[in-house]
């Protein structure tokens, strides 16, 4: 199932960019095993990538709300539970769109620039 949901979400995720100072792709990601809620501490514990830095937890449907990302957002909004959207860091920072799959965290992650 999870495999499946990786490739529909590439699909829908494909010539997406996340536009903020600089524009960025948007890819898929997959992180933890048997997580069973969502939320900034369980998030960073299964993120490798965050090493302690700054979380801020957003609505994941004000950030689908761009120009062209309508598939993504509903793809997303249908299959994953909880879905979340939070951003890592201060001035560069790490975007992640992500909900629960089957114990993973799933989604998309991509990059902005906010100064």
């Amino acid at each position: 199932m999870v495999e499946k949901t990786i490739g529909s979400i590439q699909r829908a995720a494909d010539n997406l960019q996340y536009v903020s100072e600089q524009t960025h792709d948007v890819n898929v990601f997959v992180i933890g095993r048997g997580v069973l809620e969502l939320n900034e501490e369980t998030f960073n514990d299964a993120n490798p990538f965050i090493n302690g830095r700054a979380i801020e937890t957003l609505d994941a449907g004000t950030i689908c709300d761009r120009q062209g990302w309508d598939e993504l957002k509903n793809y997303l909004t249908t299959e994953l539970r909880e879905l979340t959207a939070f951003k890592v860091g201060t001035t560069q920072r790490e975007i992640y769109i992500v909900g629960l799959l089957d114990g993973y965290i799933v989604g998309v992650r991509s990059f902005a620039i906010e100064t």
